[in-house]
């Protein structure tokens, strides 16, 4: 899927994250939580993907939909502290995003 991107790590199907060898990759379990970081393994975080592969009208529905989930299950899940977390990143983005687009 992120095969022959220009300048993508992926290019190489033995992509390990920086400083990581393919005997540490291959039992993830046996990885220090501290390591296993998968939102920004290969160089760019999830968001930031996102962002580049939606159209502005797309990110704002996308940005929008998880402040209506994270805010909606809050006090349902029994997770607040990480939903609110959540829903403060969505809210925070959505901030950016219209300071940028007005």
């Amino acid at each position: 899927m992120f095969e022959n991107i220009p300048g993508s790590p992926y290019n190489s199907l033995e992509y390990y994250p920086p400083g990581h060898s393919k005997k540490e990759w291959a039992n993830v379990a046996s990885i220090p939580p501290s390591l296993t970081n998968y939102y920004d393994i290969g160089g760019i975080e999830v968001i930031n993907y996102i962002k580049a592969k939606l159209t502005n009208e797309q990110y704002k529905g996308y940005l929008l939909g998880n402040i209506y989930k994270y805010s909606g299950r809050l006090q349902y899940k029994g997770e607040e502290a990480k939903d609110i977390k959540k829903l403060a990143e969505y809210t925070q983005w959505l901030k950016e995003y219209n300071d940028n687009n007005s």
